[in-house]
């Protein structure tokens, strides 16, 4: 080998290492994008996460607010279905009787408030 072979040699060796480092670069800048979109979409998972949370929560809360209304309704359905079995029976219906039509049993005695 001449020594212009060697400069040939070592031209053709500078000429690897920087093809190596232009591979490492560009595979370094494709591992550095990919960290950088798996970290974006850890975070749009994290804020889509605590959206989701927050909007359980105000479920729960609405839930719980029905619930109780239900509850309510179903007391003052109880408390209607006793008022109209009462006014259905025969006491019920004497009742109403002497408060709104001025009924009176043969033996009672009726007092009437004349304002005085």
């Amino acid at each position: 080998m001449s020594v212009t072979d060697g400069r040939r040699d070592s031209g053709l060796d500078s000429e690897r290492i920087e093809r190596g480092f232009k591979r490492k670069g560009v595979k370094i800048a494709l591992i550095a994008a990919a960290c950088i979109l798996v970290v974006a979409f850890v975070l749009a998972l994290a804020m889509m996460y605590r959206d989701q949370e927050k909007k359980l929560d105000e479920l729960i809360a609405q839930r719980q607010q029905l619930e109780d209304r239900l509850d309510e309704l179903a007391r003052e359905k109880e408390r209607l279905e006793s008022k109209l079995e009462y006014t259905n029976s025969l006491e019920g219906l004497l009742q109403y009787a002497r408060d709104n039509l001025g009924y009176v049993f043969p033996d009672d005695t009726r007092y009437e408030d004349d304002g005085n």
